[in-house]
């Protein structure tokens, strides 16, 4: 099915980015081994500093590297999730819109993600943004730690409802 096909393309990008993450961490581990191996000759204004701070710059050197490639992997996990999720979106919109035409139907229209997927031809950068905004909205955990790409969606629309009418509870009901 879709959603099959979109967890194992998420979960094949999440181990990609964290064996590049992996090589990075093992790459900086080197170059810090090397350079505590092979001690450069002090320039001038290593003179004025204690190894003990010299070696403390280089620790808080590999840190905001660590923080930066953390950060890069976060941004791109992000990124590739958006992109699954936008692909679900459309998949899904397509499948409404022609069980709708089979049975004579209209779509649905809900407002917020379904608003954006009226129509023959969803607008690829509009429902990305949205759900790129989404994404953003929440903590950086949240989208690391997103199972399926159809929780995006289902959260999505249920703060679409929530905030559509605040007077009324935004509930779904899984399988029973």
């Amino acid at each position: 099915t879709i959603e099959a096909t979109l967890q194992e393309r998420l979960s094949q990008r999440r181990e990609a980015s964290m064996k590049e993450l992996l090589q990075a961490q093992n790459q900086m581990r080197r170059l810090s081994s090397q350079q505590s191996s092979h001690p450069q000759a002090p320039t001038g204004e290593d003179l004025n500093h204690s190894p003990a701070s010299h070696s403390s710059s280089t620790l808080r050197m590999t840190n905001n590297r660590r923080k930066c490639r953390r950060a890069e992997h976060n941004r791109a996990v992000i990124r590739d999730l958006c992109e699954i999720v936008v692909d679900l979106c459309i998949a899904e919109s397509k499948l409404l819109l022609h069980s709708a035409q089979t049975t004579s139907l209209s779509a649905p229209s809900a407002g917020g993600i379904a608003g954006l997927l009226d129509g023959a031809s969803p607008d690829r950068k509009a429902v990305l943004s949205a759900v790129a905004a989404h994404l953003n909205d929440l903590p950086v955990r949240y989208a690391l730690g997103v199972d399926s790409p159809s929780e995006v969606l289902l959260h999505m629309r249920l703060m679409t409802s929530a905030r559509a009418d605040p007077t009324r509870a935004a509930v779904h009901i899984g399988n029973v």
